[in-house]
């Protein structure tokens, strides 16, 4: 990747938070400092300076004086993680949704009946999902939602083809149903497409902690999708 010099720490910190959430880096993989540098033409510096912000943002962990890793979340703070996303969006959606920007909403709209790439629906996603946040006009909470949205954003990127253009379907239901105002629909699309994004990120973490066994079964039953 050719980096521009203007904003290397920027393109940095990007480069390698796609590569977590799209999970090319595994969780609890040690993060080749030297080898992003050398791979995009720059110093370790930079390298560094990104891995410390994604540090704050809970994606990356560092240990001492041993380097980074991708953070490897437990079963039960996978749980917690997708709850608080629910918690949020829901809230939102039941009291600010006819303050959303119908126009930014139509556009989105658009956009996305028109998007036939998964990366295109990708990109498309936090859009969606920002509308009822952004419209609350409350920025102690829109502050709290930014702080994690870069762990909302976990088994998002990159999933199965089919499960990318359900989601597709969905977010044009609910978007729909937010330009007509229909409150209670608008919330029970929500609700209902929060429940199975949770179980497919749930399967994708499951997959990547097969080691643990029957922890993920034990678990189950405190999903946010049980409660949706």
């Amino acid at each position: 990747m050719a980096i521009n010099t203007d904003s290397v720490n920027k393109q940095i910190y990007d480069l390698i938070k796609k590569d977590i959430l799209e999970r090319r880096l595994k969780p609890g993989e040690k993060i080749d400092t030297k080898g992003i540098a050398e791979a995009n033409g720059v110093s370790v510096m930079p390298v560094r300076d990104a891995l410390q912000q994604l540090a704050t943002t809970g994606l990356v962990v560092k240990r001492g004086r041993v380097g980074f890793y991708v953070r490897k979340f437990s079963p039960l703070e996978i749980a917690q993680i997708l709850e608080m996303r629910t918690m949020f969006e829901l809230h939102c959606m039941r009291l600010h949704m006819r303050l959303i920007n119908k126009n930014q909403a139509r556009q989105i709209l658009q956009q996305l009946v028109s998007a036939t790439s998964v990366v295109e629906l990708d990109a498309l996603d936090r859009e969606i999902h920002f509308l009822s946040i952004a419209a609350s006009n409350n920025p102690f909470l829109i502050e709290e939602y930014e702080k994690l949205s870069a762990l909302f954003s976990l088994g998002v990127f990159g999933g199965e083809e089919a499960n990318v253009h359900i989601a597709q379907k969905e977010h044009i239901a609910i978007l729909t149903a937010i330009l007509d105002e229909d409150i209670d629909l608008a919330v029970n699309l929500l609700s209902r497409h929060l429940a199975r994004a949770t179980e497919e990120i749930t399967d994708i973490y499951m997959t990547d902690h097969a080691s643990a066994g029957g922890e993920w079964a034990a678990l189950s039953s405190t999903l946010p999708a049980s409660s949706v």
